[in-house]
């Protein structure tokens, strides 16, 4: 738990390696760029260490962090990309190419394997907004922002999906995810 506590306090004060430089976005407000905040580890399908790096974020007025130029996967680009589950970002990414790839990895970002036993107090809420997705066709996701909030990190995406309505439909939402044995699992999807 104290460890858990200490890289939530890292995240959120946005701590590097490389430190902080101060930076002038236009309009006036000033933020602060900072390298990902969540340290490389080891990918639990390869037992290597993953080579996915997310994308540096800037600090925000409202407790956000946003990416910066943050990287679009499609179908047509993500097949065969692996980020693994030691970031955050890593596991929600994961999530949304695996279903791009029509394959059943996604439930390995999950908790509990996609709540085969339903015991985590998270998968009621998991489960509904599952099957309320099911049959969408995830067309691009893209990294927003990101906000720590006691045990649990929220992850903006923005994301073109095709529902089964006559048009795609876009949008912006957040993912959540936990960290647990030594690496992180999505606890809720946006439906």
């Amino acid at each position: 738990m104290k460890v858990f506590i200490l890289l939530a306090i890292f995240i959120i004060t946005g701590c590097t390696e490389t430190g902080k430089k101060q930076m002038n976005t236009g309009g006036g407000e000033t933020s602060t760029p900072v390298e990902s905040s969540t340290s490389p580890g080891k990918s639990s399908e390869t037992n290597s260490v993953s080579k996915y790096t997310p994308p540096k974020v800037r600090l925000s007025d409202n407790g956000w962090e946003l990416y910066e130029s943050a990287d679009s996967y499609t179908p047509g680009n993500s097949a065969d990309f692996n980020p693994g589950f030691s970031t955050p970002e890593g596991a929600v990414l994961y999530f949304y190419t695996s279903k791009m790839a029509g394959t059943e990895n996604w439930k390995k970002s999950l908790i509990e394997n996609g709540c085969e036993k339903g015991i985590s107090k998270y998968c009621r809420r998991l489960l509904r907004k599952l099957g309320k997705s099911k049959d969408w066709k995830y067309l691009e996701v893209k990294l927003v922002g990101r906000k720590m909030v006691d045990d649990k990190m929220y992850i903006k995406v923005f994301m073109k999906i095709n529902t089964g309505k006559p048009r795609p439909e876009t949008g912006t939402d957040e993912a959540t995810v936990i960290f647990q044995s030594g690496r992180w699992f999505v606890v809720a999807i946006p439906t």
